[in-house]
């Protein structure tokens, strides 16, 4: 992608705009980033695992846990139904090459041999794979957007991505339960003299844009 680009060749580059204006200066947001990478787990990309190695599951004050995990339960359900549509087994999942080699390519390459800090290298089965993309899901929207601006809210597409009635009517329901938690958080926010607003559905962006 061209923002892609312009991130490597403007802001990330020697001498770019990271190297003139941040306190990391002259190539250390290079190795802040390698010291992120060699923490980064998959486990920490997953809420359920994630907020229980922490401690924060349960408590009442963790905004940010209880938002996270019914994001991450909602998008759960949407992606098991698109999967289970086109993957109808586990050996269609352990059949398809490109589904592989795209896992394999994410895991070895895209995170530098991140199989030793728990990313798979195939995908074995429906609920593998169904982990997998909603971990790749919540990542590029609710966590995202935890930490940044939204564009166009999730579940929500300028073009008509599924063609297919039973993936349209995944999707409706995608858009349901996005609508019933958005309720939910407003309804729980006007009992909190803090709200948090960060992953309200209509606040999370349908991917990474920056």
């Amino acid at each position: 992608m061209e923002i892609n680009t312009r991130t490597r060749n403007q802001l990330t580059s020697d001498g770019g705009v990271f190297d003139k204006i941040a306190s990391t200066g002259g190539g250390g947001h290079v190795q802040l980033l390698q010291r992120a990478m060699a923490q980064l787990t998959y486990r920490s990309l997953c809420p359920p695992d994630d907020l229980a190695d922490r401690g924060l599951l349960g408590i009442p004050s963790a905004l940010y846990a209880h938002d996270a995990l019914r994001v991450w339960e909602i998008t759960a359900r949407y992606v098991e139904g698109i999967v289970h549509l086109f993957y109808h087994g586990d050996d269609v999942v352990r059949g398809d090459p490109e589904l592989q080699a795209w896992c394999r390519e994410i895991t070895e390459v895209g995170l530098c041999q991140a199989q030793d800090r728990g990313f798979p290298v195939s995908l074995q089965s429906q609920n593998q794979l169904c982990h997998f993309l909603t971990m790749c899901v919540f990542t590029c929207t609710a966590q995202h957007r935890a930490i940044h601006q939204g564009q166009v809210p999730l579940g929500h597409h300028k073009e008509k991505y599924f063609s297919e009635p039973k993936a349209e009517a995944v999707l409706k329901q995608f858009q349901t339960d996005l609508e019933n938690l958005e309720r939910e958080i407003t309804a729980r926010n006007e009992q909190l003299d803090l709200t948090y607003e960060y992953l309200k559905p209509s606040h999370i962006e349908n991917s990474v844009t920056i």
